[in-house]
């Protein structure tokens, strides 16, 4: 059997699908179980969030009752990079100005088969979201299982074997991608979504679309707890913040605005005071007019 030896690391290596000695022995099929989705939130004041993705594979070839499931570690997580709104670092080009939103990991991880001899299990893997912007979106990526990228396969992936083959020669990875034999990731696609994010800021603050961090409604106003303003113009604390009456005072809390009683208390006295006087006036004027026609 026609063997070829990797020239970066000196090691010989089997075709694709096989091992052993002599490369006489077949590996396992594994496939990705399709329609696979996972959600990840984004941190509030937390980067790089860890979000555990699950995949669930099984073998294509269910193994005998009670057979042992060696273990498969040549397995990673790969995003397509296309029909994605959510960019992971992956996906943008070294120096490039662009936000990404999620990275994902290549951490060596093994399947964990389910117990009593099942042929499926899980392929713990795991990315990292960005905390991202105020008022960040929803979004949506297409990620896919392959081959890890420093280790060689001891598995094949359902779908990544050309057939029939497209070249004569055996088909040895990484170099079958190339020839057309091969291909790296797995063409069933598990789908992401990142959950979006809006700045909850405190009483008598407001987040404004477009700008970061939390604003200061100013003095004299008062705003609920989360309160956005949807104009991203500067001028625009009106429409997430309420201004206080004369009579009225921020609460301490400055999410409502409170009587300012001894004002009010004072300003009673004070009409109480001018209506006691307007009738006493009232009352003297009385004696007077009646004093004079008593005199005639």
């Amino acid at each position: 059997l026609h063997v070829e030896c990797d020239y970066g690391s000196g090691r010989c290596r089997c075709p694709l699908g096989r091992q052993g000695h002599a490369c006489a022995a077949p590996v396992e099929e594994i496939a990705i179980e399709p329609d696979q989705h996972f959600t990840c939130p984004r941190g509030e004041d937390i980067d790089n969030l860890r979000c555990d993705l699950n995949v669930r594979v099984c073998l294509r070839f269910a193994k005998p009752a009670g057979a042992a499931s060696r273990e498969i570690t040549s397995l990673a997580l790969y995003d397509g990079c296309r029909n994605s709104s959510a960019k992971s670092s992956k996906c943008v080009d070294a120096g490039a100005d662009v936000d990404t939103d999620f990275k994902v990991s290549d951490d060596q991880q093994v399947v964990q088969w389910e117990r009593n001899g099942s042929a499926c299990g899980i392929l713990p893997l795991h990315i990292s979201v960005k905390m991202g912007k105020v008022f960040e979106p929803l979004k949506t990526a297409a990620l896919q299982v392959g081959y890890h990228p420093t280790l060689y396969p001891d598995v094949v992936l359902e779908g990544t074997l050309a057939d029939p083959p497209v070249s004569p020669l055996p088909a040895i990875f990484p170099w079958c991608i190339d020839a057309g034999d091969c291909l790296r990731l797995s063409p069933v696609e598990v789908a992401l979504t990142i959950l979006g994010r809006e700045q909850q800021c405190p009483a008598g603050w407001f987040s404004r679309k477009g700008f970061p961090g939390c604003h200061f409604c100013g003095e004299g106003y008062v705003s609920m707890q989360g309160s956005t303003s949807e104009t991203s113009e500067l001028e625009d604390a009106a429409w997430a913040c309420q201004r206080c009456a004369w009579w009225q005072i921020p609460s301490s809390n400055q999410d409502v605005c409170d009587t300012r009683w001894s004002l009010v208390l004072a300003l009673s006295a004070s009409f109480v005071s001018l209506v006691s006087g307007l009738v006493l006036i009232g009352l003297q004027l009385r004696v007077s007019r009646c004093g004079v026609q008593g005199r005639r």
